[in-house]
């Protein structure tokens, strides 16, 4: 599954295809796996010893797959425990570190990375993680929900069953 451009022409796999064709100059990507659900990662400013309570990535795996998502580099990651730098997830300096340390330290030049998230304010307002600046947004659901800290998750899923006009993605799919 997944699409293909050839020339100046893009085409939908819905079905596997068992191998590509071999000619050079055609650009292919894979589709996530429909129904998939899963964080979404945001990387923190610098000089920050952890991520806000219940945004930290669990483990390794999990920060590699963040840093990917992000579109860092995972060569020359460093892994281990050092009280000088941030706890768990983080990067900085085109390098990765994921420290296991009991307390960590902030540290200037490397930054956490997170599950992504929102923070609610007790007015309702949104506010960017550097704690100044506020946005105040429509709720769907009506009221604001209860001030604190919400994950971000990402799911994906078939939303058409054939390939749609401009006008009919532009009417269904919303960020």
């Amino acid at each position: 599954r997944g699409c293909e451009i050839r020339g100046k022409h893009c085409y939908f796999h819905s079905m596997t295809v068992t191998q590509a064709d071999g000619r050079s100059g055609n650009l292919c990507w894979i589709l996530p796996q429909l129904g998939s659900l899963g964080h979404s990662y945001k990387r923190m400013q610098k000089n920050l010893i952890t991520c806000p309570e219940g945004t930290a990535i669990t483990s390794l795996v999990e920060c590699e797959r963040a840093l990917t998502s992000l579109g860092l580099s995972l060569e020359n990651a460093w892994r281990g425990a050092h009280g000088h730098f941030p706890l768990g997830c983080s990067y900085g300096g085109g390098r990765m570190y994921w420290n296991f340390h009991k307390t960590g330290r902030k540290n200037g030049n490397i930054a956490p990375v997170c599950r992504a998230h929102i923070t609610v304010d007790n007015d309702g307002m949104l506010v960017e993680s550097n704690g100044h600046v506020k946005y105040q947004v429509p709720w769907v659901i009506g009221a604001p929900p209860d001030p604190g800290i919400y994950l971000v998750v990402v799911e994906t899923k078939q939303v058409f069953d054939r390939v749609p006009n401009k006008a009919e993605v532009q009417e269904r799919l919303k960020v």
